[in-house]
């Protein structure tokens, strides 16, 4: 394993560990749906080229590493969104249309490309490398939402740049509206708690498998 890669978001979370910690709850490492998925995620993971953590983190964040089940699958892919992963990246895997949410290794694989696309949007439109919370967010509020959240001034309501929807924990604190800086803060807080969680575990197995170098996502 790349130590360089390792340590940088090792330090970031020691930088932000007070954010976090009153922030967000803690994240329980579910041992049992990581036995389950830990395959699917590491192997999705390889063949793309994205960082593990950041597929755990979404796991996690998602359904509680497989913890919550319905219809959606390990990512919660909306059948929109679904449809047009495989259309557009299904056949370099050998997932055809009308392959369920379900089928771990598929929604694994999909997730990670969704999770490439997302990135390469973002950096384009921002013209600089993006973080994992960055890469979250786009996955919560859609690629334009995130692009006008993470365009927007800081001092500004995030309410009022990107309509909360369902996600009002991320916008409000004790009812008060968060500011666009104040929801960052809380985002990137919300993700690193679960990638954390699952990191090490997941860096190691994943060296195990395929005795290779982890790339890890950037905060």
């Amino acid at each position: 394993m790349n130590l360089k890669w390792f340590l940088l978001p090792v330090l970031l979370v020691m930088s932000f560990g007070i954010l976090a910690s009153t922030s967000t709850s803690t994240v329980k490492f579910n041992e049992k749906g990581w036995n389950k998925h830990r395959n699917a995620i590491t192997s999705a993971a390889y063949r793309t080229n994205q960082p593990v953590d950041a597929l755990a983190a979404f796991a996690s964040i998602e359904t509680t590493m497989g913890l919550s089940k319905d219809r959606k699958g390990l990512f919660q892919f909306v059948d929109r969104t679904w449809r047009d992963q495989v259309k557009r990246n299904g056949k370099k895997y050998g997932i055809r249309i009308g392959t369920p949410q379900t089928n771990a290794r598929a929604n694994a694989l999909m997730a990670a490309e969704y999770m490439r696309e997302n990135r390469e949007y973002l950096e384009r439109k921002l013209g600089r490398t993006v973080s994992l919370s960055e890469i979250y967010m786009a996955h919560m509020l859609g690629t334009y939402g995130a692009e006008k959240m993470l365009k927007a001034s800081n001092g500004k309501l995030a309410k009022n740049i990107v309509r909360p929807g369902g996600n009002r924990a991320f916008f409000f604190t004790k009812g008060k509206a968060r500011t666009v800086g104040q929801f960052k803060q809380y985002m990137e807080a919300y993700v690193e708690r679960h990638a954390s969680t699952y990191r090490l575990t997941a860096v190691a197995y994943m060296d195990t498998r395929f005795e290779s170098t982890t790339q890890l996502a950037m905060r």
